[in-house]
């Protein structure tokens, strides 16, 4: 009882300082939609996906791997090998992002040009190549206070980086009144680049005063550490690879289907730029808690209290699809609204109205997702996700010239079913074995 006192504790400040920071960054996309247009914002959510893939490499899995491995040592009393795995992680982020900005700077020009068709977005993936290894170091403490339950901590962290980023975005453009397509996303990336510096500053102060870096006798953790992230590193790397190829691929299917580059990256924007903006943004309640509930069941499992987890899962589950229902009927009023008056995009209320069906899907695939990583299954999330995203791409190749934008549609409720169908799959197996194990 007391645990799930804690629980619902820590999701509440954690939902409370990610909610603040979703509003922020909800408010200032409608911004930023506004002054640059749908087709701009569908440019930008395809930079977007680069930079994603290029934070991927340089994370390589660590998150999850610090977040594993020291609530295992927390559960079973190894305080003293705490010390040593902070100092393991911290030298693994550091080598590992500054070779992913460095590929990223070194491919930008070919990035922006042959992928992105956009040549003058190549300064702004080259400041945002720059920014990943403080985006790594920040990844890092989170992982590490994700574990140790200081959640207040991650809040302010979140909330921190996120203010920074709006605030010099706005400087910038309320200073200088340049707004074509290569200075505004320049400004955008200098914004996440001075934040991302700022709270990696800031999460090593946290880290410094929190954490005991004492470890005098603890075996070394690297190979323990290395057992969690090598498997998440790689399969997350083709994952995201997959990710990103299935974006940019998406803007040259649509092209096929007879429309212009600007008419497809406009259908682009509106789609995932905005109505899949809008439907994510009341998931951040479900994100924190996939996020807090890593420790909480790798605890329950690692003691085998396998009965007391299946108890959790399943009232986590169906408030989670409750929740999906309402948020969809929600923005199925509220569509209209969104999308004329607060986007200026007639055609996104369209499409947030056809896409609202797929909100409890997704939702629940989150928390599926979370619980997954807590039982040790975390290399089959992204298995099942690359074998989906995979299928996907296959899906997009075939569909989209021939159907559109409906074939689209189509592929992307497709997807989202697959993939909660099997991570379901995968997480009640997985708690069976464990059942059995247990006896």
């Amino acid at each position: 009882m007391r645990k799930l006192k804690i629980l619902i504790i820590n999701t509440a400040i954690l939902t409370g300082a990610q909610f603040f920071v979703n509003s922020l960054t909800f408010l200032f996309h409608i911004y930023l939609t506004r002054m640059i247009g749908a087709e701009s914002t569908g440019v930008l959510s395809l930079i977007n996906s680069v930079f994603i893939l290029g934070i991927t490499f340089a994370t390589a899995g660590l998150n999850i791997g610090i977040t594993r491995t020291i609530s295992e040592h927390m559960a079973k009393n190894n305080s003293n090998f705490i010390g040593k795995t902070l100092k393991t992680s911290l030298i693994y982020s550091i080598i590992c992002s500054f070779i992913s900005s460095f590929l990223l700077i070194t491919f930008s020009n070919f990035i922006s040009t042959i992928w992105l068709k956009t040549p003058q977005v190549s300064l702004a993936l080259k400041i945002l190549a720059a920014s990943l290894p403080f985006i790594a170091i920040n990844n890092m403490v989170c992982g590490y206070l994700t574990a140790r339950r200081h959640i207040t901590a991650i809040g302010i962290i979140h909330i921190f980086e996120e203010a920074a980023r709006i605030i010099v975005c706005l400087t910038l453009f309320i200073l200088f009144k340049n707004r074509s397509l290569q200075i505004v996303f320049t400004y955008v990336a200098i914004g996440a680049f001075t934040s991302s510096g700022l709270c990696a500053i800031i999460s090593l102060c946290i880290l410094l005063k929190r954490s005991k870096f004492r470890s005098s006798g603890a075996p070394s953790q690297l190979s323990p550490l290395l057992k969690i992230t090598i498997p998440v590193a790689i399969s997350s790397c083709i994952k995201f690879s997959l990710s990103s190829f299935k974006q940019l691929l998406t803007p040259v299917a649509l092209q096929k289907s007879g429309q212009t580059l600007a008419m497809a990256h406009t259908n682009y924007g509106n789609i995932m730029g905005i109505a899949m903006t809008v439907i994510m943004f009341p998931s951040t309640v479900l994100t924190s808690l996939a996020q807090l509930l890593v420790p909480e069941v790798t605890e329950f499992h690692a003691t085998g209290k396998i009965s007391k987890l299946k108890t959790s899962i399943i009232k986590i589950l169906a408030l989670t699809i409750t929740f999906g229902i309402i948020v969809g009927a929600f923005l199925y009023h509220l569509a209209p609204i969104i999308g004329n008056t607060w986007y200026k995009s007639p055609e996104s209320a369209g499409y947030i109205r056809a896409l609202i069906f797929i909100i409890p899907i997704i939702y629940f695939d989150i928390i599926v997702d979370g619980l997954l990583k807590g039982v040790n299954a975390h290399v089959s999330v992204v298995v099942i996700n690359i074998f989906d995203t995979a299928l996907t791409i296959s899906m997009i190749w075939l569909i989209v010239p021939i159907f559109g934008i409906k074939g689209y549609l189509s592929v992307l409720y497709a997807s989202e079913i697959l993939n909660a169908s099997l991570s379901i799959f995968y997480l009640n197996r997985t708690i069976k074995k464990s059942k059995n194990n247990s006896n």
